[in-house]
């Protein structure tokens, strides 16, 4: 039964016996005016009192329906389940690749014949598109670049990077011993790692493979919503995203992350939502 229908039915009792009692008094021309409710199944009281039960289980019916619905559309969700299924030629049009290192790998020329979108940067300096997410990998050399950010070269633009945008998927990028102090931090905050002297087969292969654990969005939502401080922002967007899934319409999410002060201003953080956003209903096959 839905909400509306114990409303309909005390409406049409109602008119019903209206109805009756107006052909009776019809009938009774020099009658009183008052109503004849004679020969009626219900008494004019217990017509009012069955009309208002009605009117009562109407309303417990149409609560319960909207609770049942708020809490059914708020149930929690495995995002995980959520991760699109792309094909290598979905990661060639859809993913973009990010190389930095002080010498020009030829890999990037392999890269670029087999359709990828690459980008150089030999120093790593500028980290703007970063911040926009523009990337979805980042191979990174240690040597000689990310000098700007401090004496440990690689591991220091490393650390800038996942500051400033947490979710970014990075692979070591090296073929150099390096120090101990310093390898255990540079490989340890790296997402995996991929030899300079590995061959052109073996390096796509863990390109590919790391380009679809980049677009995983349960790893991504998970990066994204643990940089934000507060923990009533994080509880909200996980309700409503929630809520999205459940919903299939990504309606819910967007409003509410259109209205979190901590987020709101926040471009790191908007631009990892939107993407991770995107993926999600790509994955559900809705908008």
């Amino acid at each position: 039964m839905t909400s509306v229908s114990p409303i309909l039915i005390s409406l049409t009792i109602w008119r019903k016996t209206q109805a009756k009692v107006s052909s009776r008094s019809r009938q009774r021309p020099h009658a009183e005016s008052k109503p004849d409710y004679e020969g009626l199944d219900w008494s004019s009281d217990e017509l009012t009192n069955r009309v208002r039960l009605w009117w009562l289980i109407s309303g417990i019916v149409s609560l319960s329906t909207w609770l049942g619905r708020r809490l059914w559309s708020a149930r929690s969700v495995e995002i995980a389940k959520c991760n699109p299924q792309l094909t290598r030629d979905d990661l060639i049009h859809r993913c973009r690749i990010l190389i930095i290192d002080d010498q020009r790998p030829a890999l990037i020329d392999d890269l670029t014949r087999a359709g990828f979108s690459v980008d150089y940067d030999s120093l790593g300096e500028d980290m703007t598109n970063v911040e926009k997410h523009l990337y979805d990998l980042i191979l990174l050399d240690f040597g000689g670049v990310g000098e700007r950010y401090g004496r440990d070269q690689g591991l220091a633009l490393l650390r800038h990077i996942k500051r400033v945008n947490p979710s970014q998927f990075v692979l070591a990028y090296t073929s150099k011993s390096l120090p101990p102090h310093q390898s255990s931090d540079f490989y340890r905050l790296t997402d995996g790692t991929i030899s300079k002297d590995a061959g052109i087969q073996e390096s796509f292969e863990k390109i590919e493979e790391s380009l679809k654990q980049a677009v995983k969005v349960d790893r991504m939502w998970e990066a994204t919503l643990n940089s934000i401080p507060s923990l009533s922002d994080r509880t909200r967007l996980q309700r409503a995203m929630n809520i999205s899934i459940n919903k299939r319409s990504s309606g819910t999410i967007r409003r509410v992350l259109g209205r979190l002060p901590s987020i709101t201003g926040e471009k790191v953080v908007e631009k990892s939502l939107e993407k991770v956003i995107d993926l999600v209903f790509k994955g559900l096959g809705a908008e």
